[in-house]
Parts: structure tokens; sequence; C-alpha cells
């Protein structure tokens, strides 16, 4: 109860006008300093005998609410990062069969509503055994993700791409009502300029 004198150099303190402060560390269960839980008044007073006890209670409700709070944001953390790779290729990072379907039925449900035309194109790498069977899978890994990125750079912004398995692609593109074959041809065009790439192979040759 004597902040003036024993903090007479903290002009925080003597800006505010406290008179009166006491504190306890705030821990969580394995002893690691969380923060501070602090009292303060701007007159004197004296701490009643079990107020140090009382804050010390406090100070431990507050420790485990603050890591109860920071359990559950690391469990949602998690919760969306399993939800986000149960979607995902784990070698491409497109979208696998499953987010295919899903994308494909809110596609479908905006063409009824809204009376766009849906274009769907499969690209499938002929001879893509050949390369794992001459080169290994390690580098047919390799053209899977070059393809996939690819693909990515083909389209635009509200596109769609996936693999839903092996060497097979799927492609998802919003097209008007009124499009036409030449829609059609366009997209296969940009999707072949676009998949046309070569590979660097170990020794120097490229695929």
């Amino acid at each position: 109860d004597a902040v003036p004198t024993v903090w007479a150099d903290c002009t925080a303190a003597a800006r505010v006008g406290i008179q009166s402060f006491a504190s306890s560390p705030v821990r969580d269960h394995d002893g690691a300093l969380l923060g501070t839980l602090c009292a303060a008044s701007t007159e004197r007073v004296s701490i009643p005998p079990n107020g140090g006890e009382i804050l010390r209670l406090f100070a431990l409700v507050v420790g485990q609410f603050m890591q109860r709070e920071a359990l559950l944001a690391r469990l949602e953390a998690a919760n969306r990062q399993l939800a986000s790779q149960a979607l995902l290729d784990p070698l491409t990072g497109l979208a696998n069969r499953r987010a295919l379907m899903l994308e494909l039925g809110r596609a479908l449900a905006r063409r009824e509503r809204e009376g766009q035309r849906l274009l769907v194109g499969f690209v499938d790498l002929d001879g893509f055994k050949t390369v794992n069977d001459t080169h290994g899978h390690e580098v047919g890994d390799q053209l899977l993700v070059a393809v996939g990125r690819a693909l990515t750079s083909a389209l635009r912004a509200g596109d769609f791409v996936a693999r839903p398995g092996g060497d097979e692609f799927v492609v998802l593109v919003a097209a008007a009502a009124d499009a036409t074959g030449a829609s059609v041809d366009a997209l296969r065009a940009r999707l072949e300029d676009h998949t046309a790439l070569s590979l660097p192979l170990p020794g120097g040759d490229t695929l």
C-alpha cells in the first residue's frame, strides 16, 4: 500500500495515481509463466490477511482458463488441418477425388441456379507407366507434381483442378450459358499448351 514510495520512479503509476498494488504470477500446469494478475487502487488500502491467498487463487483460475483456451485453439487448428488434408492429394496438393465430387455437386447446382455451362476437362498422361518403369517412381511423382502445377497455372480464378488418382487430372471451368464449341476447343488448347513441358532427369537428360 505504498506505491508512491516503493515505485517512486514509475511514471506510469504516478500518472494513473496508483497508491496500492498487488500481483500474483499466472502459470500453467507445468509452472510456465503465462502472465501476471494485478490488483491496483488509487487509494491507500492494506491487503487483508487472506488477500494474497485470494489473489493467488484467482491467478490459478485465470491460468487454467488460459491453458484451456490455448488447448481448444490448438485442437480447432488441428481439426481444420485434418479436414483440409482429407480433401487434398498428398503428392500434388491438388483437390482429391472426394473434393472433386463435392465441388462437382456445387458446380452443377450453380449451373442449374444461374444458367451457366460447366466445362469438364479430363487430362490423362499417356505412357506414364513407362516413365515409372524406366526412370523410377520418384521421377514419376515429380512429373505428376509438375503437371499439377502446369494445370493450375493454366486456369483462372474460380476454376477447379483435381487429381482423383493415378495419372488422371480433372478440370472444372464455368462458362457462359451461350458458350459454344469454340470455348471447349480453347480450353483444350490451353490445357495442352501448359502441359507440354519437359522434366529434368538425373544426369542432365530431360523427359
